[in-house]
């Protein structure tokens, strides 16, 4: 039995040392890396190279914080965060139910059979891709999404967390993809079916793909978009930076830019990046490029946010 002026003073001490310790515990929970911190006021405390925060439960993308980004001008871009996934499916689902968003038109899908096997729906649309037989799961990367739609969605985003949330510039994309690599693919000389869904022997069981000239000699298990983490990250710890959907980022293409452009007639055209399930090796590259009207809606274009600490620079 504990008794006695120094037995007590000993109990106090240890039981306002618990006390301390619960409530910095639940204030500012930190993990091992790969961990999820919530979005609270201390976890900017946290805002290191390599966290992983999420800022609202399950219905707000994982991101991870990236080192500071040197420019070619040798000034330095703060930390910022980019998602440690594309968006997927449900991500989406969550937006869509909460502000009633809608796209209009058709989810096109090009035909590239000279027989026209693989035809025009329709119905296509981000829930019901023009995919055949094959089902996304909530955790596939989202498609058919407009670089429209994407941008509203890092809005709502801010909106719901309060904090910066945006579409990537294709600078900031690539220095996430490439994490501090130069080589031409951010994992080196590594087998390219462990760290991308791309157009492999997969691709090609498809009767409207088997023409297609540019075949990745391997195979990654996926004929379309495969769920989000399936294959090998990269050195920030991001996932599928090559395939699987490419990505809308914020910059015009072909057209010089300082700024956001503040409405769609300003950039017709946004640059993407990263490749997908239908690319060649040449797409692949964190420098490679495409690019996409603002408001088509294609099954191989996705995308993923980015945000910063506070509110961004200049």
């Amino acid at each position: 039995m504990i008794s006695g002026p120094v037995s007590r003073a000993w109990l106090q001490t240890m039981l306002s040392g618990l006390l301390i310790g619960s409530l910095v515990g639940a204030c500012a929970k930190t993990e091992p890396h790969g961990d999820v911190a919530l979005g609270r006021s201390t976890v900017e405390a946290a805002w290191i190279p390599g966290a992983v925060v999420r800022d609202c439960n399950d219905d707000c993308p994982e991101l991870v914080v990236l080192p500071p980004m040197i420019q070619a001008d040798g000034s330095e871009i703060p930390p910022f965060a980019v998602g440690r996934y594309e968006v997927t499916v449900a991500e989406f689902r969550v937006f869509v139910a909460d502000t009633g968003y809608e796209m209009t038109g058709e989810c096109y899908f090009p035909k590239f059979s000279k027989d026209q096997s693989h035809l025009s729906d329709p119905t296509s649309a981000w829930d019901n891709p023009p995919f055949g037989d094959y089902h996304q799961s909530d955790r596939d990367a989202v498609t058919c999404v407009s670089w429209a739609a994407a941008n509203d969605y890092a809005k709502w985003l801010a909106r719901k967390t309060g904090k910066p949330y945006a579409l990537p510039s294709q600078e900031q994309w690539e220095y996430a993809a490439r994490a501090g690599t130069k080589s031409r693919f951010s994992w080196g000389e590594g087998n390219i079916c462990d760290y991308a869904n791309t157009f492999d022997s997969a691709t090609t069981e498809e009767s409207w793909a088997r023409n297609l000239p540019y075949l990745i000699p391997c195979r990654d298990g996926y004929a379309y978009t495969a769920p989000v983490g399936s294959f090998l990250p990269n050195g920030f710890d991001l996932f599928d930076t090559a395939g699987n959907v490419a990505e809308w980022t914020t910059t015009c293409f072909q057209q010089e830019q300082t700024v956001e452009p503040n409405s769609n007639e300003e950039c017709g055209y946004h640059v993407t990046r990263g490749g997908d399930w239908l690319s060649g090796v040449s797409a692949l590259s964190p420098s490679a490029s495409g690019e996409a009207q603002w408001n088509a809606h294609l099954p191989f274009i996705g995308f993923r946010v980015m945000r910063w600490q506070l509110p961004p620079p200049g």
